[in-house]
């Protein structure tokens, strides 16, 4: 069985090494590409030292995630895996990890994508996972299935964790390079959707993961509004570009109102001086 993981980095020496470590425990013969987006702290340097046969895909700061993730599968199809594990390097994962992922997936009858949740380390509760809509009627609200010990069929995926099969990567192909950060993940989720190739929660937890903070984000309300809806703009907030393409792209009319929705929501927070 052939085996890849794919991650992108960004300044983060000690968690991407961390990261390749965990995975390398997982599977004895797993191939591992990490696109370094432009990291002025040496990971690249120290990946090839430490762990010479992973693959360093370089660039020059301009990919932020979900185009990273892009290059790391690019490279990694040319091989032709069995399966492609995504993965964000800040989880640090349980040694059986992959054998969760894997066995997971056998419980699914395979042709499918299996999603690892994660829970914080300090509070134990879920961060990560698969998420489900709350209504049909309303296609920005969902939540996160906490793990059973079952697997549970999910709508969205988040890529701290995600293994897809060759047969995922057939007919759906690789993460959409248009998004300029995040949403790619969630994309990717649809598009599985449309080809009715399912996805699933893990059994189990796969490792641990914090939330993303809010501080110094469009939503910290210590910010000034000047600095706030700067953030909101940018590449890592919620940049208009990539969200009119997720919305227009996987729901098309239907999905205009809840774009401006969202935005407007956004944007009396900030004006109020509330977080978001």
């Amino acid at each position: 069985m052939k085996i890849a993981a794919v991650l992108t980095c960004f300044n983060r020496k000690d968690k991407t090494l961390n990261c390749i470590k965990k995975l390398m425990h997982q599977y004895k013969t797993i191939d591992i590409y990490v696109c370094d987006d432009g990291s002025t702290d040496h990971t690249s340097e120290a990946i090839k030292k430490k762990y010479p046969n992973v693959k360093v895909i370089k660039s020059n700061g301009g990919l932020f995630w979900s185009k990273g993730m892009f290059q790391g599968m690019k490279a990694a199809v040319t091989k032709d895996y069995d399966f492609y594990l995504m993965v964000n390097d800040d989880v640090d994962f349980y040694d059986n990890m992959l054998e969760i992922m894997l066995n997971s997936y056998e419980s699914a009858n395979g042709n499918c994508s299996i999603v690892g949740s994660t829970q914080s380390s300090f509070s134990k509760k879920l961060t990560y996972g698969g998420s489900v809509l709350k209504t049909k009627l309303n296609i920005n609200k969902k939540f996160l299935l906490s793990p059973t010990g079952k697997v549970q069929k999910c709508d969205f995926a988040n890529w701290n964790c995600f293994l897809i099969d060759k047969f995922t990567i057939d007919n759906v192909g690789l993460i959409d390079n248009a998004y300029e950060h995040g949403i790619g993940d969630f994309d990717y989720s649809c598009r599985m959707k449309k080809k009715n190739i399912p996805m699933y929660v893990a059994t189990d937890y796969i490792g641990t993961c914090e939330r993303n903070p809010i501080k110094n984000t469009f939503g910290d309300n210590e910010l000034s509004i000047k600095k706030r809806l700067s953030l909101l703009l940018s590449a890592k907030g919620l940049p208009i570009k990539s969200s009119f393409r997720f919305y227009w792209k996987n729901y098309k009319i239907i999905g205009v109102p809840f774009l401006l929705w969202m935005y407007l929501r956004i944007l009396l927070s900030i004006s109020l001086n509330k977080p978001c």
